[in-house]
């Protein structure tokens, strides 16, 4: 039986007057591929919808805050990094990554700035020093050449220098020619002359120019520790990935910490009635934090017992010292002829 009255099928199409009145939506489209837009990026190929032909001073802005991000989730990952262990390492497992910094980013770009100050600390003290050529050789002034021809002449009646230099310069890998490893041996010999000269001259100085590999070290050497927390959280059933990501995040969080004690060294050093002895006193406090924290980041990450937790973390950290302490040797070695 009909009813006249009834609701119109749902599939039934609805005439051209209807569509008419619907308010047009006006929609761009992507400058790479042509596809309509519904947002900043485009749905087919990925692109940010942006104009390029934009002033300079603008550009270079993006790319500053692109680099660093400096946005708002770069503060919300630096205040969780010094305050919450482990907190940014379970979020970014879980997850929920979009709201912070990722892990390798936020280490390279902490490693970056502290050790562009360091290097400019290193310069601005080269500038501050005695421009006259002249050193102090016991009570006497003597210039700079004289002073390296003495380290030169030094060396060469230092017998264990000799051995080394002895070792080194007849150098035979069998896997290159004759000719290649006489070469060789030639450019080690020269290394070990030069860079001992300035290794006793300014021993500061030659280790503070060794700090521009120290981000790769820092690198190479963190599988390792991921490797024993792994070794040693083997039945958390974590894969190891996410160990190596607490372990960005610590090493980031110790960087961190480090930039922060650089203004507060300053800052006692000047002697300074008040501000002295209260920067002495934070400058403790975060060095016990920085302890603190490396502890707790594994007990909140793991989720494990207090004793259980204190145990492996004792572990840990004479196993890693003793990996950090050969890593380093080789470090210094290979920057003492690289260098």
């Amino acid at each position: 039986m009909n009813h006249e009255g009834s609701n119109e099928p749902s599939n039934v199409e609805r005439p051209e007057s209807s569509k008419a009145s619907e308010p047009s939506v006006q929609v761009g489209s992507c400058q790479n591929c042509g596809a309509a837009l519904a947002g900043r990026y485009c749905a087919e190929c990925g692109q940010k919808d942006r104009e390029v032909r934009r002033p300079f001073l603008t550009i270079s802005k993006e790319l500053f805050q692109a680099a660093f991000e400096l946005d708002g989730r770069a503060y919300r990952s630096l205040y969780f990094l010094l305050t919450r262990p482990g907190f940014l390492s379970a979020e970014f497992v879980s997850g929920r990554q979009a709201s912070y910094t990722p892990p390798l980013r936020l280490f390279l770009v902490l490693s970056i700035i502290l050790f562009a100050l360091v290097s400019l600390g290193n310069i601005a003290s080269d500038i501050n020093q005695d421009d006259s050529g002249l050193v102090l050789d016991g009570e006497e002034e003597i210039s700079r050449e004289e002073r390296i021809e003495q380290l030169r002449e030094g060396l060469a009646e230092d017998e264990e220098i000799q051995l080394v230099r002895q070792v080194f310069s007849e150098l035979d890998l069998p896997f290159l020619s004759q000719d290649a490893n006489a070469r060789l041996g030639l450019f080690l010999d020269a290394q070990i002359e030069v860079n001992s000269v300035r290794l006793m001259e300014d021993p500061s100085g030659f280790l503070l120019g060794s700090l521009d590999y120290i981000t790769v070290f820092l690198l190479l050497m963190m599988p390792f520790l991921a490797l024993i927390q792994y070794v040693l959280y083997v039945l958390s059933g974590r894969f190891f990935i996410e160990h190596f990501i607490l372990t960005l995040h610590n090493h980031s969080f110790v960087i961190l910490a480090l930039l922060l004690l650089l203004p507060l060294g300053i800052l006692a050093d000047m002697g300074v009635a008040i501000a002295t002895p209260v920067a002495e006193g934070v400058s403790i406090l975060l060095m016990l934090w920085m302890v603190i924290y490396l502890y707790l980041s594994l007990k909140r990450f793991f989720g494990q017992s207090h004793a259980m937790t204190l145990f492996k973390f004792m572990l840990a950290t004479f196993s890693y010292g003793i990996v950090l302490s050969i890593g380093l040797a080789c470090f210094f070695i290979l920057t003492f002829f690289l260098s």
